[in-house]
């Protein structure tokens, strides 16, 4: 979901109430496009070492060479956790990747 923000609508004019000013200001800023290891995991809803576990599993994406991951790449990634993949442009439910990692083990 996407809020739209007015454009009349200035944090100047609520310089006398700091906090709103502020919200309005991150309101208008655009989103990340790139993450840390701390930010992914708590993208995922997890700890950053549970995090790099998954990492070393091959079940979410490594950082780059920048030391952070793209929010398309995690993304994506969930979504295979969840059994939720890519095909044609259109989505259809498959083996959760956990799923088949689990099935390789010996």
């Amino acid at each position: 979901m996407s809020l739209a923000i007015p454009a009349n609508l200035n944090a100047a004019a609520y310089g006398d109430n700091p906090s709103l000013s502020a919200l309005i200001e991150f309101l208008r800023t655009p989103p990340p496009i790139m993450v840390c290891r701390e930010e992914a995991a708590r993208l995922c809803g997890m700890c950053a070492t549970t995090y790099d576990k998954y990492v070393r599993k091959g079940l979410l994406p490594r950082m780059n060479a920048t030391g952070r991951v793209t929010i398309e790449a995690l993304k994506r990634a969930c979504l295979r956790l969840d059994g939720v993949t890519e095909h044609d442009g259109s989505t259809h439910q498959a083996e959760s990747a956990l799923q088949e990692w689990k099935r390789g083990r010996p």
